[in-house]
């Protein structure tokens, strides 16, 4: 009995999971994040996009307000407003100058903040950059090795606004 039951389960997890597709992510690396204002407000430096020396930052701010800043050679503020979480999975960002509603996606210890229509986009810019570096080598830092999943989303936050949560964990 035990044997026969072992070969359904195996069946069954061949039929249901099989090979994935080039053109998907598994849910097991992107999922949808709940917004959760304890968590945003715990992000003192904010999320941001760009390399080390070039980009944005938002910056959220307990009192429900940000600034976005540019980075380059000076820290100019170029916008501020006020910031709210609408249907627990969207962060919106209101200023005089427009409105930006972001969808909050969790990538390894990455949290992403994509734009409307930039979804797709990132899971084909995901699954591409998982292809070319897979045979990366892990790198040992101070606080923890950095792997694949780290040097995917470096590459991401290039074009993406995104933050690594590990750094806000307080580890």
């Amino acid at each position: 009995m035990k044997t026969i039951f072992t070969a359904i389960v195996l069946i069954n997890s061949i039929i249901c999971c099989g090979q994935n597709s080039n053109k998907t992510v598994p849910k097991m690396y992107v999922t949808k994040f709940g917004a959760d204002s304890v968590i945003l407000r715990k992000m003192p430096n904010g999320f941001f996009i760009g390399t080390a020396s070039v980009g944005h930052v938002f910056r959220l701010k307990e009192n429900l307000t940000f600034q976005k800043i540019g980075y380059s050679r000076s820290g100019n503020i170029i916008d501020s407003g006020l910031w709210i979480i609408k249907n627990e999975r969207e962060l919106v960002l209101t200023s005089q100058k427009h409105t930006l509603a972001f969808q909050l996606i969790k990538y390894d210890t990455y949290l992403f903040f994509l734009l409307p229509g930039q979804k797709d986009k990132f899971i084909y810019d995901l699954t591409q950059l998982k292809k070319e570096l897979k045979n990366e080598t892990p790198v040992q830092t101070e606080n923890r090795t950095l792997g694949i999943e780290d040097f995917i989303a470096k590459r991401l936050l290039e074009k993406y606004y995104g933050r690594d949560l590990y750094f806000d964990a307080g580890t």
